[in-house]
């Protein structure tokens, strides 16, 4: 029996395209149910690179030196060096690292599997410095995004959150600022926990390693959150995600999840030589005389803001207008009109702070509240340091 040519080409066509199938079904990635799930077509190659440098900015590869250009690709053991300058390091549009001046950075590790982009690692370590971070959701169990700064180490899954380090000066510390999210610490040989969002954790002074490690825990304080530096860097956070909104679309990202980025410091309208408002600070009184909230109990806060018009102080209630958080979800909840819920179990203190301001300036005040224990409540007020406000006291 004998094949004409048209015919035999044919059956081979589909022998191969039978064969081509097979191995896609088994390279391609699947989902929980076990079903194949499709690749991501049309995208382009994801990358790693840096973004808008300006001034003195350094790269450093195989010990050689060279001027860090716009676009210019990323490598695994590159170093980033700034003097009077800045630069963003972007990674396969999924986060962003910006480099404040006299900073160093090495890139440690930055990968992206090509048969499915949804799983990126990324790792980093700041030498000296101050960067930002901004991480958009890790959409594989397999990825990572990681932030050294020597004996502390950052692990995230979709958050914004500043880095500083100063090694080598009087009371040098590491520094972490979280802005958005939670951040998992491991701060030396093993001593790890969760840092909560409007939380800063710092090992200066009168650290111990032996220390708990909520012992270093306080609010970020508002000279840090009204900082121009930082407001620069979340809008440039708004700027980022526009670039990569479509890219994430394809990638099956959630982009609902991405509404307030940019505004975790507030909607501030406020130019850099403009005369700041009236609003002098803001404060937290508990909705009844408390000694401590017991296990499953609740308690309204609400959040007075004080303003002085010439010369006479105006308070208005902006319970639900201001921004609540907790230093620890596992000893109670905070809804977003500061009703406080105490966890079944457990004791402990937890610390509460409110936020609010009004397009110019953000002021904030903390509570501590002690969970399944019968003692006072210790009232602390966050003091302004900012040029152009008074300090406020109480």
């Amino acid at each position: 029996m004998s094949f004409s040519s048209p015919r035999l080409t044919l059956l081979v066509s589909v022998f191969l395209l039978i064969l081509a199938a097979t191995f896609w079904i088994q390279r391609a990635p699947t989902l929980e149910n076990g079903t194949v799930e499709p690749p991501v077509t049309g995208l382009t190659a994801l990358v790693a690179q840096a973004v808008e440098p300006t001034g003195d900015v350094t790269l450093i590869r195989d010990e050689q030196p060279s001027p860090v250009t716009e676009g210019m690709a990323l490598q695994e053991q590159d170093l980033i060096r700034t003097g009077e300058g800045s630069v963003s390091l972007e990674f396969f549009s999924g986060s962003r690292v910006a480099l404040d001046a006299h900073t160093e950075v090495r890139v440690d590790t930055a990968t992206v599997k090509q048969t499915n982009q949804r799983s990126q690692q990324v790792e980093f370590t700041l030498i000296g410095g101050r960067v930002w971070s901004r991480v958009l959701n890790l959409l594989e169990t397999d990825s990572a995004f990681t932030g050294h700064a020597a004996t502390l180490t950052a692990t995230v899954r979709g958050t914004a959150f500043v880095m500083t380090s100063h090694p080598g000066t009087a009371g040098s510390a590491r520094r972490i600022d979280l802005f958005d999210g939670h951040l998992g610490l491991d701060v030396h040989r093993g001593v790890t926990g969760t840092l909560e969002s409007g939380f800063s954790f710092s090992d200066g002074a009168g650290y111990a390693p032996t220390d708990a490690f909520t012992a270093h825990i306080q609010p970020t304080p508002d000279e840090t959150r009204n900082d121009p530096w930082i407001r620069a860097q979340l809008q440039a956070d708004k700027a980022f995600l526009q670039r990569v909104e479509a890219v994430r679309r394809q990638l099956g990202d959630d982009l609902s999840s991405y509404e307030k980025i940019g505004d975790e410091a507030g909607p501030f309208t406020l130019h850099e030589g403009m005369e700041h408002s009236s609003y002098q600070g803001i404060e937290i009184r508990p909705g009844r005389p408390i000694t401590s909230l017991p296990n499953d109990e609740s308690l309204t806060l609400d959040a007075i803001a004080r303003f002085n018009e010439q010369g006479a102080v105006r308070q208005d209630e902006i319970t639900r207008n201001a921004t609540w958080q907790l230093s620890d979800t596992s000893l109670a909840t905070l809804t977003n009109d500061g009703v406080l819920t105490a966890a079944d179990q457990g004791s402990g203190v937890v610390t509460v702070v409110a936020r609010w301001n009004d397009g110019t300036h953000e002021h904030s005040h903390s509570l501590d509240i002690r969970i399944g224990e019968i003692l006072e409540p210790t009232i602390t007020t966050t003091v302004e340091t900012s040029v152009g406000l008074p300090s406020i006291s109480q």
